[in-house]
Parts: structure tokens; C-alpha cells; sequence
């Protein structure tokens, strides 16, 4: 697939979560209050923090292995060179094995 789709396809996957997220956040305050609130109560700066954490080192490693088109077009060009390579070895071991008139 092309860089669009890839781009697409991500953003729906963190589209999803987000969404999900935010709709158990409304049924929760709709049909259990009380719960949404105690949980609510219990969280600290430290848990904020570490969600915060979690997310952004989740985005840089996405970016790192996804994100960077440079890394894409050298592993692209690294790939082609070793189908070559194994191309001209395959036509090297069968003209050793082509019998000779």
C-alpha cells in the first residue's frame, strides 16, 4: 500500500481508540456516576503523567519505524539490491550447471 493508506489506516486505528475511550468516559457518567467520579478521585498528577509518557514514547517509536520516509526508501533500495544480488547468483549457479555442447 502506498504512504496515504498507511497514513489513513493509522489514523483511524488512533481515531478508534480516542473514540472509544470518550464513549465508555459518556456511558459511564450516563449509567454508573458514581463509579466515573470514585475513579476520577483516585487519579493523581503521577498516573496523568505516566499516561502522558506512555503515549508519547508509543508516537516517537511509531514515527521512528513508520513515520520516516527516509528509512522506508533505504530499506526499499537495500531489498531491490539484494533481490539483484540474489537474481545474478541464481543465473551464476544455473550456467554452472548448464551442460555444454
Amino acid at each position: 500500500p502506498d504512504d496515504r493508506f498507511r497514513d489513513y489506516i493509522l489514523l483511524l486505528l488512533a481515531a478508534d481508540v480516542v473514540m472509544t475511550f470518550i464513549v465508555d468516559r459518556l456511558l459511564k457518567f450516563i449509567f454508573a456516576p458514581q463509579i466515573l467520579f470514585a475513579s476520577m478521585k483516585g487519579t493523581t498528577m503521577k498516573d496523568v503523567f505516566g499516561v502522558l509518557k506512555t503515549i508519547v514514547s508509543i508516537m516517537l517509536l511509531m514515527w521512528v519505524f513508520l513515520g520516516n520516509d527516509e528509512t522506508w526508501e533505504e530499506m526499499l533500495l537495500e531489498m531491490e539490491a539484494a533481490e539483484d544480488g540474489d537474481q545474478l547468483g541464481d543465473l551464476m549457479n544455473t550456467s554452472d550447471t548448464l551442460p555444454t555442447a
